[in-house]
């Protein structure tokens, strides 16, 4: 059995796949206990059903907080179930487990953010096709400089596509645009300068940069 938070169609916001339509797969993650809850429990069969009745666009996304906790035989059936059916399968991974039939998805995104570069596992460093690199604030600009400059992830033998991926923030009060009930929400940006920051870096080591353009709409 897989356990499934979610499937939806979405328009992918951000990294290599920004703009692309993808129907998304949210797994629960079986080792956070914490985050169990309103989860369903579907064989292959029905998780792909739901897929192929409604979805006409090629890409599938496995995502969720780690979909690779999703271990068993009941996982990689469904991802060779969708392979013959003319998909192509589009991983997110924190990388702290490691990816069963890793050579049959067709692009795998390494979201990097502060947990321990050791933890991460060592085999998913040497196939994943982009790195996602979050920036919460202009000091993790130095973080992501130093990180990769130690060699930690091996970029320099590697090359995969460097993404950095400034967060927007949510919680600056507005009045609604309509101002018709004047209700107070929350507007999402970035923070004074990120923007700036990030797009120094990443013209001066030819890097991407990654914008959210999902919630940027949302302004």
């Amino acid at each position: 059995m897989l356990m499934i938070n979610s499937i939806k169609p979405i328009i992918c916001s951000g990294g290599s796949m920004n703009g692309m339509p993808m129907m998304k797969i949210d797994f629960a993650d079986v080792l956070d206990e914490s985050a169990l809850t309103g989860f369903q429990k579907l064989q292959p069969e029905q998780v792909f059903s739901q897929i192929i009745e409604g979805w006409k666009h090629p890409w599938v996304q496995f995502s969720g907080k780690e979909p690779c906790s999703q271990q068993g035989l009941d996982f990689v059936k469904l991802m060779k179930m969708l392979i013959k059916g003319g998909y192509h399968v589009h991983l997110e991974t924190w990388g702290s487990l490691p990816i069963p039939c890793i050579e049959l998805f067709r692009w795998i995104t390494l979201i990097a953010g502060y947990p321990e570069i050791e933890e991460r596992h060592p085999a998913i460093l040497g196939s994943v096709h982009e790195i996602q690199f979050l920036v919460d604030s202009l000091a993790d600009l130095d973080w992501i400089c130093n990180t990769i400059g130690d060699g930690a992830f091996g970029i320099e033998q590697r090359k995969p596509v460097i993404q950095i991926h400034p967060m927007i923030c949510v919680g600056q009060k507005a009045k609604s645009p309509n101002g018709k009930f004047n209700v107070p929400y929350c507007k999402p940006y970035y923070p004074s300068g990120m923007i700036d920051g990030c797009k120094e870096l990443c013209l001066k080591n030819g890097w991407n940069l990654s914008i959210d353009s999902m919630k940027l709409a949302m302004e």
